[in-house]
């Protein structure tokens, strides 16, 4: 078995849902550093889905005390969270 993982683009790396989005992030995209959780969740692990009963990975964010906490859950249903700093 081959232990190295290669990065996929972003719309092959994460299998979800498709669902409708909320008006208030209707027609936004994620944030760069938003990009980059979701990135580095996924060279972590090999399939990632949003947290129940998120549907999609623009809601998995949560900001509070300058930090941006990114909830997301694996195939074995655990959840996991990847933070970043947003001070600049």
């Amino acid at each position: 078995m081959n232990k190295h993982r290669t990065a996929a683009p972003q719309n092959a790396a994460v299998f979800i849902k498709q669902a409708s989005v909320p008006a208030s992030r209707k027609g936004k995209k994620m944030t760069e550093i938003e990009e980059k959780l979701l990135l580095k969740a996924n060279e972590m692990h090999a399939r990632i889905f949003p947290c129940p009963p998120r549907n999609d990975f623009k809601h998995c964010f949560t900001r509070e005390n300058n930090k941006l906490f990114f909830w997301y859950n694996t195939e074995d249903k655990s959840t996991h969270v990847l933070t970043a700093d947003l001070r600049t």
